[in-house]
């Protein structure tokens, strides 16, 4: 309505409330986050992920941003954290977001919940748990070795 109030037709207007780049409110998000929570089980997006026209990997990256900046919990990284409590990893998220298909590959989905949109398949979970397991036995090594075994 202001908008339109400063000259803008309909149709700039909607422009502008589809743009990428326009801040939203924490609502939005929130919103955003839950819907894709519940269908797909987690919150390991990806920065270039957008769901319904939000751009939830971008954004959720902004929410890790600000929240390892302030050193401590936002009150909305708490609500992050009850929809997925590995939301905000120390480690990288496209790590998590394999470790995620990797461990539902293996048990199964929960009940209700999706493979999101370029999920891992079979063959590509394989190679990155033996990746894994290769870097975890060199770890080992050099750790023993670090102990003078």
């Amino acid at each position: 309505m202001l908008l339109a109030e400063l000259g803008l037709s309909t149709g700039e207007v909607e422009v502008f409330h589809t743009w990428a780049g326009r801040r939203r409110p924490v609502a939005d998000g929130l919103a955003v986050a839950h819907a894709y929570t519940a269908r797909h089980g987690h919150l390991a997006v990806s920065q270039p992920s957008v769901v319904d026209g939000f751009a939830l990997g971008t954004w959720l990256r902004n929410q890790c941003q600000r929240q390892r900046s302030l050193g401590r919990p936002t009150r909305l990284g708490h609500r992050l954290t009850d929809l997925d409590a590995w939301w905000n990893p120390p480690w990288p998220v496209a790590w998590q977001r394999m470790w995620w298909a990797c461990r539902y590959h293996l048990t199964g989905l929960p009940d209700g919940v999706e493979w999101w949109p370029g999920a891992p398949n079979d063959e590509h979970i394989t190679a990155w748990l033996r990746e894994q397991s290769a870097r975890r036995t060199l770890s080992d090594s050099v750790g023993n070795l670090e102990d003078g075994q």
